[in-house]
């Protein structure tokens, strides 16, 4: 009997997993089919990282946004040149509900703390045109005009855009490493490099939503 739970529990854990997997997949299908790709634009894809001064640069249109690879190595980079800054990073996907609220919370902060916090933006997605464009879009749409990042494809999920996320974090955050799966997720350096929050805003940690004014004094 106790045998025959256990296959039954085993059975149905891969069919829920399988239905996760199928709705992320139908979830970017429904993306690409209603985004209207522009094939014909020479930016389709994410460019190289490259060093450049943490500035807000202003795009007419969404295209001009530019998503830049990221890995380890670049990541170390991005924190070494914030130099006295508090850093505020944030794990997204394009289909994930949840990034609007966060852009909406780094637009409320940006407009008090830009002087002390540098907000940075790494996507998770499996880097593919149509993704970059709705990336692009989101971004252009809440005025996000800070350099913006795509893990490189050194790092491969090919079920669960989450993981490619999990797998990043997990390289450059050990204190993250028993946190659950999910975006957007948090990563907050303070001046020192030293990370003082990691998590998810308002959700299972004892910090108020508002991380920023309570790390911040």
């Amino acid at each position: 009997m106790r045998k025959f739970l256990l296959i039954k529990f085993f059975l149905i854990t891969i069919l829920l997993y399988s239905c996760g997997n199928t709705l992320v997949r139908l979830s970017n299908v429904a993306n690409k089919k209603n985004e209207h790709v522009k094939k014909d634009k020479n930016n389709l894809l994410p460019i190289s990282f490259k060093e450049i001064t943490y500035k807000k640069y202003v795009k007419e249109k969404y295209e001009d946004i530019e998503i830049q690879l990221l890995n380890d190595s670049n990541f170390n980079q991005l924190i070494k040149g914030a130099k006295n800054k508090y850093k505020y990073f944030v794990f997204y996907t394009s289909g994930c509900q949840g990034t609007g609220y966060e852009l909406n919370y780094i637009k409320k902060s940006d407009s008090t703390l830009n002087e002390r916090v540098n907000f940075y933006l790494i996507s998770s997605d499996n880097i593919a045109p149509y993704l970059v464009q709705i990336l692009q879009k989101k971004l252009f749409n809440n005025q996000f005009y800070y350099p913006t990042y795509i893990i490189d494809n050194n790092i491969k999920s090919f079920i669960d855009d989450r993981k490619r996320s999990l797998i990043f974090r997990n390289k450059i955050c050990k204190e993250c490493k028993d946190d659950i799966i999910g975006v957007p997720y948090i990563i907050l350096f303070d001046k020192n490099n030293n990370v003082i929050f990691h998590g998810y805003r308002g959700y299972k940690n004892k910090y108020p939503s508002d991380i920023l004014t309570y790390f911040i004094k």
